[in-house]
C-alpha cells in the first residue's frame, strides 16, 4: 500500500507544472513555512512601541509569532500592544511584575513556540526583509545562529558605526569563534536570529542587570556556528532624551554594570582557547573601556577611583603586555588609565577630538615606535609596550585609476604606513601582488613617484606620507586562476606590512565598469560587488560580442558576430520584451530592434540571445575593452555597460549626459547631450541637496542633443548654495525629475576640481552614477588636509614680529558677517577709517564690508591675521590652538543673553573635553566682555570663569533693528524672499539642543513646527541655530529655510510674530516689540536635563508657553497685547533697555578709553 502512494505522489510531482515545483521548491528552501518567534520586551516606551510593532509585523516572513511582554510598564504601553493584538492575531501579550530587560526576555523566551527565535527592542525597528534575510542565511548554511549589522537611529539620520562597516563588510556563512573574534562587537541581542534549540540549550537565559547581552552572545560564539550578514537588520534607536541604557556612561551604576558584567563573562571565558580568551581580554581593555575613559575628566572622584581600581586589577591579572595589543588610541587611554594619570585622559581625549586619532611615529631599529614628542605634556611615559606601534603602522592605500588593455592591468594610486613618517633619508619600498584564492601570488612591476596629494587625504596631522606614489603593472596572462586580489607590502626602514589595495573612489572612476576585450576565453573585468577590497575577475561564461551598436529613431542596430541557426536576440525590461529582426551578413549579423512603443518611458534594457529551442539566454557584450569602448546615444536613449560589459540601454522622458563640467563667475556650466521622449514639455535643470535647491533653469536643446546650461549657486531665494553637502544635477520635463548622467571621457578623470577666485568644486558621481558636485572653499595647497594643517598651525604658534595695527572679526566660526562683530565693525570703520579690517570667513562667497577683507579660515593668509592684527573681535571662540600674542586685545561679544545654562553651568556630559578646555583658556585672553544687559553681566563671569571687565551697553548688534533704514530693510528682504507687503511671517527659530546628533556628529536640526496647521495665509521662515547648518533634514515645502540667509536682524525686520523655544533670540527680538510665541514640547526636559536655565521661562517668557502646534495655532488666534502686554513691558525694561542703536558707539568709546 506504501509503495502505491508513493508512486502515485511521484506521478502527481510529475504533472506538476515545472514553475509550481520550483516555487514549492523555493518555498521550502526558504524556510517560509518556519514559525519564527519574535520577544519584544516592554517598558514604559509608549512613544516608540507601535513604530517597533509596525515594523515586525511589516516583515516580508509572514510566518511570526510576536510575543509582547509588559514589564510592569507605568506608562500606556500595554494599550498600544493591545490594539496590536486586536488586529493582528500573531501578536501575543504576557504581563509580569516589573523585573528589568533580561528578565522580560527570559519570560518571552519561555512562552515562544517557533522554530527560530530573536529579539527586538521596543524603541528599535527592523527594515522589512530582517527576519527574511537572517532565515534564508540559517536555511541555506545549517549555522546556529545569524547575526546581523545594525545603524544608529537619530533624530538628523542613520548611520553605521565604524566597527559595524568593517565587521559586516561582507556575508560570510558557518563560522566559528576562531575564524573571527572581532564578531564580539557584535554582543546585542537584537541583531541575531537564533535557533530555538540551540538558544535553550547553550544560550540558556539572560542575566539580570545592565549589559545583559553580553555573556548570552560570548555562550553563543563560543559554543555555536554562526553566519555574519552584510544586511542591516536592525535600526538602533539613539533616544533624544538621552534615556537609552546605551546612553548613559557616565553614571557610576553604568560602570559598575559594565564591570559586574564583565566578571560574568570572564567565568564564561575562563575555559575558552588560549587566542580567543586574549582577544576578549584585547577588546576588555581597549574597545569596551574606551567611552568609559572618555568620561574620566567630566566625571567625579568616585567614578574614577573604581574605573581605575577595575582596569588595574584586570591587567595585572592578564599581563601588562595585552596592552601591545589594543590599539595605540585605546591603548594610552589605558596604559594611562593603569598608571593613575587622570589629567592625562584629558590631554588624550582632546588630542583626538581635535587632531584625530593618529600619532606621530618613526621606525627606530627596524620597529615602528610613537615619537617622544607624543608624549609631552603627559605624566605617562613611554615604555616597550606603550609606545609600540607595531599593530598600528598598517598599510593605508588609495587606489586612483585602475584600466585593463591588451590583457594588461594598470593600477595608479598610493600606500603608507599609518602613524608613520617618512622623510627624503627614509628607504621606502613599495611591492604589489595579485593573489588568488589557491595563495598563489604574480608580482606586478612598480614604479615608484612622490605624491603630496596623499597628505591632504591621510588625515593625519603628524606625519608625512608623499612618498606613498606608485604606477603598477601586470601581466594578466601569468595568472593561473579566475579571481584574485591585489596585495600591497610597503617597507618604511626595515618594517614591512601588508594590505589589500582599496577598490577606487566611489565618486568617480571608482564607478566606471573596468573591464579588458572580450575574447574567446572570456574578459577580465573589476568586481564592484566586493566590499574586501580591489578584486579582478576573470568571467568565463558565453557572451555574444556587439562590434557596433547604432541607435536610429525610435530602433537600436546591434552588429554582432554569426549567430547560430534559428537563434533570435531579445531586448528586455519590467514587462516589456522585444525581438529583433535579424539579418546574417558573412560573418557578421545585425540585429534591429523597434522601441518605438516604449519611447520616453523610464526604462533600463538589456539585451540577449536566445538558441532555437533553448530557454536560456546568453547576454549580449561591448566586444571592446572599457578603456577604449565609445557609447552611441541618439533620440531613444543612451546606450552603456555593466561592471561585466554587457550591453544596456537607458531610455526616459529626459535621458541627458555630461560631457564637461566648468565653474564659472556666473555658476556651474555644464554642457552635454539630452533627449526627451515624445510630446514633453521644456526641459530644465536643477541643483539639489543640503536641505535645498537651485531654482529651475530653462535647458536649450539642440536638433542634434546637445546642450550647455548655466546654474547660479543661489537656491530660490538667492542665498548661496551650502559648502559641503553633494548637490545632485538633475534635468526636469513635465515634473518628473531625472538624473544626469556622466558621458564616458568626463567620468574617466573624475573626481576633478574647477576653481573661481572665491570657489571651488568637486566634480563626482553620486551613490547612483550620475553627476554631483560639492562646494567647497577654494584652499591653496599648502592648506589642504590634516598635515598641512598642521604645519600651518605650528607657525602660527611661531608668530613673531611687531603686530599690524588691525582687526580681525569673526561671528560663529565664520559662517556669517554679521552679529555684533559687524555692528562694531561698521563703527569702527566710521571712526577710526585708518584700521585696517579682517573678516574671517568660511566660505569666500560670504559678502564683508566693502572696507574689510575677507580671509579664509585656516587659510595661510587667515592664520596671518590671526597672530598679527592687533586687536580680535568674536562672538564665539577661536580654534583649540588659538594663543594670544602680547600686544593683542580681544574684545569677545558673546552672542546672546542667556536662558539656558552655558559654560561651567552646562552639565559635564553635554559638552566635548576640547570645548571645555578651550574655553577655560580662552575667558583667560579676554581683554573686553560684553553684555546685553546686568542680569547677563551677573551670569558671565562664574560660568565663563572670566574675572576681566564686563560692559553692559546693551549687544551692538540690534542697533540694525532701530535705526533709520530698519523699514526699507524690511521691504528689500519680503521682496527677495517673494513675500507679499501682506503675507502674515512668522519667523521660526528654535535653538540647537546639545542631545541631538546628526550621523557626522554635528547638532541636528530641531523643527517642532508643523507648519501646515498653520492659519492659511501664514508664512513661516525657518532659522536653524548656527551649530545647525550643517544639517540636511528635509523641511517641509510651505517652509523657507533661511538658516543660511547671512543676517538674522533682517529676518527678524521682516517678519510679524517670532516663534521660538530658549533661544536668545528672545530677547533681541523685544526690540522690535513685536509678539513672541514658545514652542516648547521637551520643556520639561530640556530644563531638567538637556541644559538647565537661569530663570524659570514660565516666569519671564513674554508670551505663551505652548506645547504641541495645535496650541500655537490657538495662542496665534488669540488677542496677544492683551494677554501679555505687561509681561511683555516688564521683560523689555529687565533684558532690552540699552539697545537703543547706539550700543556700538558705547563699546567702541569704553574700548578706547581703556587701552589709552
Amino acid at each position: 500500500m506504501q509503495e502505491i502512494i508513493s508512486k502515485a505522489a511521484r506521478r502527481a510531482t510529475r504533472i506538476v507544472p515545472t514553475r509550481l515545483r520550483e516555487a514549492v521548491k523555493e518555498h521550502r528552501a526558504a524556510g517560509r513555512s518556519m514559525l519564527v518567534s519574535v520577544v519584544v520586551p516592554v517598558y514604559n516606551v509608549e512613544e516608540y512601541l507601535a513604530e517597533c510593532l509596525e515594523s515586525i509585523l511589516s516583515q516580508t516572513h509572514r510566518r511570526l509569532e510576536v510575543v509582547v511582554v509588559d514589564d510592569g510598564s507605568p506608562d500606556r504601553s500595554i494599550d498600544v500592544a493591545r490594539r496590536f493584538a486586536d488586529q493582528d492575531n500573531r501578536v501575543r501579550i504576557v504581563r509580569q511584575a516589573n523585573a528589568g530587560l533580561g528578565a522580560a526576555r527570559n519570560t518571552g523566551a519561555r512562552h515562544a513556540r517557533g522554530q527560530m527565535i530573536c529579539f527586538v527592542d521596543s524603541d528599535d525597528t527592523i527594515p522589512p526583509t530582517s527576519i527574511e534575510t537572517m532565515l534564508r542565511s540559517l536555511v541555506s548554511s545549517g549555522s546556529d545562529f545569524a547575526v546581523g549589522s545594525l545603524v544608529r537611529d537619530t533624530s538628523d539620520g542613520r548611520f553605521m558605526p565604524p566597527w559595524a562597516r568593517k565587521l559586516h563588510a561582507t556575508t560570510r556563512q558557518g563560522l566559528r569563534f576562531s575564524d573571527d573574534p572581532e564578531v564580539l562587537k557584535n554582543v546585542f541581542a537584537w541583531t541575531k536570529l537564533y535557533r530555538t534549540e540551540f538558544f535553550r540549550r547553550v544560550v540558556r537565559e539572560f542575566p539580570d542587570g545592565l549589559y545583559e547581552d553580553q555573556v548570552p552572545a560570548a555562550r553563543a560564539y563560543l559554543h555555536g556556528t554562526f553566519d555574519v550578514l552584510s544586511d542591516v537588520v536592525c535600526y538602533w534607536r539613539i533616544r533624544d532624551d538621552g534615556t537609552s541604557i546605551t546612553q548613559q556612561k557616565s553614571t557610576m551604576k553604568d560602570l559598575v554594570g559594565r564591570w559586574t558584567m564583565l566578571d560574568e563573562l570572564a567565568e564564561e571565558m575562563k575555559d575558552a582557547p588560549a587566542d580567543l580568551l586574549r582577544a576578549w581580554q584585547v577588546k576588555t581593555v581597549g574597545f569596551d573601556m574606551r567611552p568609559y575613559y572618555e568620561q574620566v575628566p567630566r566625571t567625579p572622584a568616585e567614578y574614577w577611583e573604581f574605573l581605575q581600581g577595575r582596569v588595574r586589577h584586570f591587567v595585572d591579572e592578564v599581563g601588562y603586555d595585552v596592552l601591545a595589543e589594543v590599539p595605540v588610541s585605546d591603548r594610552l587611554l589605558a596604559a594611562a588609565t593603569y598608571h593613575g594619570h587622570r589629567d592625562d585622559l584629558a590631554v588624550l581625549v582632546q588630542r583626538k577630538e581635535s587632531q584625530t586619532w593618529k600619532l606621530p611615529g618613526h621606525v627606530v631599529d627596524g620597529r615602528p615606535v610613537v615619537q617622544d614628542r607624543f608624549f609631552d605634556e603627559l605624566a605617562l611615559a613611554p615604555d616597550e609596550v606603550v609606545a609600540s606601534l607595531e599593530r598600528d603602522a598598517e598599510v593605508r592605500g588609495r587606489t586612483d585609476l585602475v584600466r585593463i588593455e591588451d590583457r594588461t592591468l594598470v593600477v595608479e594610486g598610493s600606500a603608507h604606513l599609518a602613524n608613520v613618517t617618512t622623510t627624503a633619508g627614509s628607504d621606502v619600498s613599495l611591492r604589489l601582488f595579485a593573489v588568488d584564492d589557491a595563495g598563489g601570488r604574480v608580482e606586478a612591476a612598480v614604479e615608484l613617484r612622490d605624491d603630496p596629494a596623499v597628505d591632504a587625504f591621510a588625515k593625519d596631522p603628524w606625519n608625512e606620507h608623499a612618498q606613498a606614489g606608485f604606477t603598477a603593472t601586470l601581466d594578466l596572462g601569468l595568472l593561473e586562476r579566475r579571481s584574485c586580489t591585489l596585495e600591497v607590502e610597503v617597507t618604511v626602514d626595515g618594517w614591512s606590512a601588508t594590505g589589500s589595495l582599496p577598490k577606487p573612489d566611489y565618486r568617480g572612476r571608482g564607478r566606471m565598469p573596468v573591464f579588458d576585450a572580450l575574447g574567446g576565453d572570456g574578459r577580465w573585468c573589476l568586481e564592484r560587488q566586493s566590499d574586501t577590497g580591489l578584486v579582478l575577475r576573470r568571467l568565463t561564461a558565453n557572451r555574444v560580442p556587439v562590434r557596433a551598436a547604432e541607435l536610429d529613431g525610435t530602433r537600436v542596430r546591434l552588429t554582432l558576430d554569426a549567430l547560430p541557426a534559428g537563434a533570435t536576440v531579445l531586448a528586455t525590461s519590467t514587462d516589456a520584451s522585444v525581438e529583433a529582426t535579424v539579418t546574417a551578413d558573412g560573418t557578421s549579423t545585425v540585429a534591429e530592434l523597434d522601441l518605438g512603443p516604449w519611447v520616453g518611458e523610464e526604462r533600463s534594457w538589456v539585451f540577449a540571445m536566445r538558441r532555437a529551442r533553448s530557454t536560456q539566454s546568453v547576454r549580449l557584450s561591448w566586444a571592446e575593452a572599457s578603456a577604449s569602448l565609445v557609447l552611441p546615444r541618439g533620440t531613444l536613449g543612451a546606450t552603456s555597460t555593466s561592471q561585466y560589459g554587457n550591453v544596456t540601454l537607458e531610455t526616459g522622458p529626459v535621458v541627458s549626459q555630461a560631457d564637461e563640467v566648468l565653474l564659472t563667475d556666473g555658476g556651474l556650466e555644464v554642457t552635454g547631450w539630452c533627449t526627451t521622449g515624445p510630446g514633453t514639455g521644456a526641459v530644465s535643470a536643477v541643483l539639489v541637496g543640503g536641505g535645498t535647491e537651485t531654482a529651475p533653469v530653462p535647458v536649450e536643446v539642440s536638433e542634434g542633443g546637445a546642450f550647455r546650461v548655466v546654474i547660479p549657486l543661489v537656491d530660490r531665494h538667492g542665498i548661496p548654495m551650502p559648502s559641503g553637502p553633494q548637490l545632485a544635477l538633475s534635468m526636469v520635463v513635465d515634473d518628473v525629475t531625472c538624473p544626469v548622467r556622466i558621458a564616458t571621457a568626463l567620468w574617466s578623470r573624475l573626481p576633478v576640481e574647477r576653481d573661481v577666485a572665491d570657489l571651488r568644486a568637486e566634480v563626482t558621481a553620486s551613490p547612483r552614477a550620475a553627476l554631483a558636485v560639492a562646494l567647497r572653499p577654494p584652499f591653496e595647497d599648502d592648506a589642504r588636509g590634516r598635515r598641512h594643517q598642521q604645519l600651518l598651525i605650528d607657525a602660527y604658534r611661531a608668530t613673531g614680529g611687531p603686530l599690524q595695527d588691525a582687526a580681525l572679526f569673526e561671528a560663529f566660526g565664520g559662517r556669517t558677517v554679521g552679529d555684533s562683530p559687524l555692528a562694531l565693525s561698521r563703527e569702527l570703520h566710521r571712526t577710526h577709517p585708518e584700521v585696517v579690517q579682517y573678516w574671517s570667513v568660511a566660505d569666500l562667497r560670504t559678502s564683508v564690508p566693502e572696507w574689510a577683507t575677507p580671509v579664509l579660515r585656516y587659510s595661510r593668509p587667515w592664520f596671518e591675521a590671526l597672530g598679527g592684527s592687533r586687536l580680535l573681535v568674536n562672538n564665539n571662540n577661536w580654534p583649540w590652538y588659538f594663543t594670544k600674542r602680547p600686544g593683542q586685545v580681544y574684545v569677545q561679544t558673546w552672542h546672546g543673553t542667556p536662558l539656558k545654562r552655558i559654560g561651567n553651568h552646562v552639565p559635564d556630559a553635554n559638552l566635548s573635553i576640547t570645548y571645555r578646555r578651550l574655553m577655560e583658556r580662552e575667558a583667560a585672553w579676554w581683554d573686553l566682555l560684553l553684555a546685553q544687559n546686568d542680569y547677563s553681566a551677573k551670569i558671565f563671569p562664574e560660568a565663563f570663569g572670566f574675572a576681566g571687565d564686563v560692559v553692559v551697553a546693551g549687544y551692538p548688534r540690534n542697533d540694525s533693528l532701530v535705526g533709520a533704514d530698519a523699514e526699507d530693510t524690511r521691504h528689500r528682504v519680503r521682496e527677495q524672499l517673494g513675500l507679499a507687503p501682506d503675507t502674515h511671517v512668522v519667523l521660526y527659530a528654535p535653538t540647537w539642543r546639545d542631545n541631538l546628533r546628526t550621523a557626522s556628529q554635528g547638532y541636528g536640526r530641531v523643527s517642532y513646527l508643523d507648519a501646515e496647521q498653520l492659519p492659511a495665509g501664514t508664512v513661516v521662515l525657518y532659522r536653524g541655530h548656527a551649530n545647525t547648518a550643517g544639517a540636511t533634514t528635509t523641511l517641509p515645502g510651505t517652509v523657507i529655510d533661511v538658516t543660511r540667509h547671512p543676517d538674522v536682524n533682517e529676518l527678524m525686520l521682516a517678519s510679524d510674530a517670532l516663534v521660538t523655544d530658549y533661544s536668545s533670540i528672545m530677547f533681541d527680538y523685544a526690540v522690535l516689540r513685536r509678539p513672541i510665541y514658545f514652542l516648547v514640547p521637551d520643556l520639561e526636559l530640556y530644563s531638567g536635563t538637556t541644559r538647565g536655565f537661569y530663570r524659570d521661562l514660565a516666569d519671564l517668557a513674554p508670551g505663551p508657553l505652548c506645547d504641541s502646534t495645535p496650541h500655537l495655532v490657538e495662542a496665534l488666534s488669540a488677542d496677544y497685547w492683551a494677554a501679555h502686554g505687561g509681561d511683555y513691558d516688564a521683560f523689555v525694561a529687565e533684558f532690552v533697555p540699552h539697545d537703543d542703536g547706539a550700543a556700538a558707539s558705547r563699546v567702541l568709546a569704553h574700548l578706547f578709553t581703556t587701552e589709552s
